[in-house]
């Protein structure tokens, strides 16, 4: 599934997929018809994929609520960040959105796009009513971006804040 918004294309990945990322990101790109380039990708988030998105595509039949995502610059094909939605899609029809912007492309503006193409998708989805994240109180940079998608504090704790938007 790809989806494009404000120059950014975000692309839901396959079980196949997922798998490439972390072991063979040159096929994954190859399959995806984008430039080799470098996918970043740290050892805990190879732990997070392992753990949770691969059992969890491999259960599930509506598997676009529990995969990887990439963002995509649609003008020239890099990767510029990627997110999962932690919980999949929830009974109440909330998902929660864990992200992370490449190195190289950090405090550049993408991210803050690739959350509002995600948001336009979800709004066109009959299935998400909200999007709920979390942040480190000391994350200045991802609280900004949550703020310019219209999200909405709703809990501070000692070291977190949870936001929410409703789409639907």
């Amino acid at each position: 599934m790809h989806y494009s918004f404000q120059g950014i294309t975000i692309i839901a990945l396959s079980l196949q997929q997922v798998k490439d990322s972390l072991y063979q990101p040159e096929a994954l790109l190859k399959t995806l018809h984008l430039p080799q380039q470098e996918l970043f990708i740290s050892d805990f988030l190879v732990n997070i994929h392992e753990q949770h998105t691969i059992p969890n595509l491999t259960n599930h039949q509506s598997s676009i609520y529990y995969t990887k995502w990439l963002a995509v610059n649609a003008a020239d094909g890099i990767v510029v960040a990627d997110f999962i939605l932690k919980n999949g899609l929830e009974k109440n029809g909330a998902v929660e959105i864990g992200y992370g912007v490449y190195p190289n492309f950090a405090n550049k503006g993408y991210m803050t796009k690739c959350l509002a193409a995600f948001v336009q998708w979800a709004k066109e989805d009959e299935h998400i009513k909200k999007i709920t994240a979390k942040t480190n109180k000391n994350n200045q940079a991802s609280i900004r971006v949550l703020q310019k998608n219209n999200f909405i504090k709703v809990v501070a704790s000692e070291e977190e804040f949870w936001w929410m938007l409703k789409v639907s």
